[in-house]
């Protein structure tokens, strides 16, 4: 319905979750990888399945299955799988769809994004620009202080607050947080509730500042990784929307024209 109403516009991340949904759920862990890949066969045959047909697998058991509306791209709307473990990246180059890491350093993102070219070359095929994500929290405003001021409460709402449910479902799982360093040097130091704008800026896991340097950064970045497709979020946290509609707003006047001519 959503790829009808863009007119064709929907690309589908397919992701396996993360451990807190299935406890939340009461699905054993070990269960999330083949669910995923049975839920991923199941969907795209729904996208393409003319005929009503049955589905009796593992884990999911329908009768009649025909879906309408149908998605406008055919043979159907492309997949994008975002994965950071070995596993992940396996699945993403058996199934040639383009992946990547969120959250992640510049430094950790190549590793992820190497290992996936090596995966996908004993799959046969050699990935693209265009099947390297690149996942980052972007915001311009019209300097590099306005930005900061304008973005840091907003991003360590989104660090410290809404992911800090992780150490809620460590004490669940039996688990305890790692300790934290006398000194931090990198973003892998640390877990997500305990990044702050200085370590997000260095590591390359936020591009905030002015036109010129969100052009740069992600100019810069995107020839390290080798990549070719931006997943950016320019609404994060408990940004406000004026916030987020300016931000878009300069975003498209000011970095994608520039982008779009390197």
């Amino acid at each position: 319905m959503l790829d009808v109403m863009s007119g064709g516009r929907i690309i589908s991340g397919f992701v396996r979750g993360v451990p807190q949904e299935f406890l939340a759920f009461s699905v054993p862990l070990a269960e999330a990888r083949p669910r995923m890949q049975e839920a991923w066969d199941l969907i795209v045959k729904c996208w393409t399945e003319r005929e009503p047909f049955d589905w009796h697998g593992k884990y999911f058991n329908y009768d009649h299955v025909v879906i309408w509306p149908r998605p406008l791209q055919q043979p159907h709307p492309p997949i994008v799988m975002p994965a950071d473990s070995d596993e992940g990246l396996e699945i993403a180059a058996r199934r040639r769809v383009p992946t990547g890491t969120a959250y992640r350093s510049l430094r950790r993102g190549k590793a992820g994004l190497d290992k996936f070219r090596e995966l996908a070359a004993r799959q046969g095929w050699t990935p693209t620009p265009e099947h390297c994500l690149m996942v980052r929290h972007v915001y311009v405003a019209e300097s590099n202080a306005r930005a900061r001021l304008e973005a840091e409460p907003h991003l360590d709402y989104f660090w410290r607050t809404l992911l800090s449910y992780h150490k809620g479902s460590m004490a669940l799982l039996g688990q305890s947080p790692p300790p934290r360093p006398a000194v931090v040097e990198s973003s892998e130091d640390v877990p997500f509730y305990e990044y702050d704008f200085d370590l997000c800026q260095k590591d390359g896991i936020t591009i905030i500042g002015d036109p010129d340097y969100v052009t740069r950064e992600i100019t810069a970045q995107a020839q390290e990784l080798g990549s070719g497709l931006l997943i950016a979020f320019f609404h994060f946290g408990s940004m406000p929307r004026e916030l987020a509609a300016g931000n878009i707003r300069l975003f498209s006047q000011k970095v994608l024209p520039e982008l779009k001519r390197a």
